[in-house]
């Protein structure tokens, strides 16, 4: 690790444009460009790495200061963070323990053997062509609503000397600075992806978990029941699973995307005893900023009858419980038929025979039927 230095002459207003950034927005202007002329990089850039449940990490905000703005597109599009040694240290936080969250500054020249390094796929295919000879950056972990790594690399380009110990030393005088904007910003940033969805939804629903889903289903924002718990992350993504079907299914027959899709299903409740049945709604949320948001909201209720209990009051066979717990869970036809090693023909056929024994034809009527106790009461309304 470098020593940390004072602050260089010029260092105090950087250290307060720094703190004077406001929003995302203001990033170049408050920190890159700054900080940027004090080290003589020729290039910066600021990358926001988030990481959720049941998604890899990904980049998902950037902003560039110099002559090849389509390297960061390049870089995140690529996914060559996986590759970089600067860096990659850094996201590791992403997949660490909770608790390893300080601050780390790394240095391209001296992290790697400079002539070894020259013979690597990524410096080949990504820092030879931009034009980048050296790299200082700082990783700042943020934890909000999932969790984030703040970004900032400050670059040295072919014809320019490397980063000294004294661009080092400068640029450790900076990094309180910049992990308390940094740590601001993801905070930020975080309440920001929500659009006051989340928010909105739980004040007004009592015991509801929200996550919200970018247009590519990939998760932006949860409650933290959703965030922490893994049997509910694991419920979520058998659900995201059932959304997606039905989604796809009325694209195909309509040609359009619905706004809002709604169905049952029966999950564990806390710790694995008792069931709960959730009431699931998917929306679409239309947003000009950042794309489309899809939200699911999970609202839960007690379940008064177990569902293998009511199957079994019903008459249904092991198999057919076995199917029928599954579509509690959310679980479309195809999963089904994945989990039990079975075709989804002969999913449908035990479903045919479930709706014959309970007078029902829909998967919505099956269970209304039996999360409401009256599982065996065939023909009844």
């Amino acid at each position: 690790m470098f020593a940390q230095g004072l602050v260089p002459s010029g260092g105090a207003c950087v250290s307060s444009s720094i703190l004077s950034c406001g929003g995302i927005d203001r990033i170049r202007p408050s920190i890159l460009e700054p900080v940027s002329a004090l080290l003589r990089a020729e290039s910066s850039v600021f990358m926001q790495f988030s990481k959720f449940p049941a998604a890899d990490s990904r980049v998902m905000r950037a902003a560039y200061v110099g002559p090849t703005p389509r390297s960061a597109s390049t870089y995140a599009d690529r996914a060559y963070f996986r590759q970089d040694p600067v860096i990659r240290n850094g996201i590791g936080w992403l997949e660490r323990p909770v608790g390893e969250d300080g601050p780390r500054v790394a240095h391209l020249g001296s992290t790697v053997d400079l002539g070894e390094f020259s013979h690597t796929l990524y410096y080949n295919e990504f820092l030879k062509p931009a034009g980048i000879a050296d790299v200082l950056a700082l990783c700042v972990p943020v934890q909000a609503a999932g969790r984030h790594v703040m970004c900032l690399g400050f670059h040295r380009t072919d014809g320019q000397d490397l980063f000294t110990e004294g661009d080092i030393s400068a640029f450790w005088s900076l990094v309180p600075a910049m992990n308390a904007a940094l740590q601001n910003l993801g905070l930020r940033a975080a309440l920001a992806d929500t659009d006051g969805l989340v928010q909105a939804l739980v004040q007004a629903d009592g015991d509801v978990d929200v996550a919200v889903f970018d247009e590519n289903f990939i998760l932006r924002q949860a409650t933290p029941r959703v965030i922490g718990d893994g049997q509910m992350g694991d419920t979520l993504s058998s659900l995201l699973e059932e959304v997606r079907s039905r989604m796809d299914f009325a694209w195909r027959r309509t040609g359009v995307l619905p706004e809002e899709i709604s169905f049952s299903a029966v999950t564990a409740g806390t710790g694995g005893t008792g069931r709960r049945e959730m009431a699931v709604t998917a929306r679409r949320h239309r947003s000009s900023r950042d794309g489309d948001r899809i939200v699911i909201a999970l609202r839960h209720q007690p379940v008064s009858l177990s569902l293998a209990d009511a199957c079994a009051a019903a008459g249904l066979t092991e198999r057919e419980t076995q199917v029928v717990e599954m579509l509690g869970a959310g679980l479309c036809n195809a999963s089904i038929a994945g989990r039990l090693s079975i075709s989804p023909r002969t999913v449908e056929n035990h479903l045919r025979s479930i709706y014959g024994k309970l007078g029902v034809n829909s998967r919505t009527q099956l269970l209304s039927v039996l999360m409401g106790g009256r599982g065996g009461a065939r023909g009844q309304a």
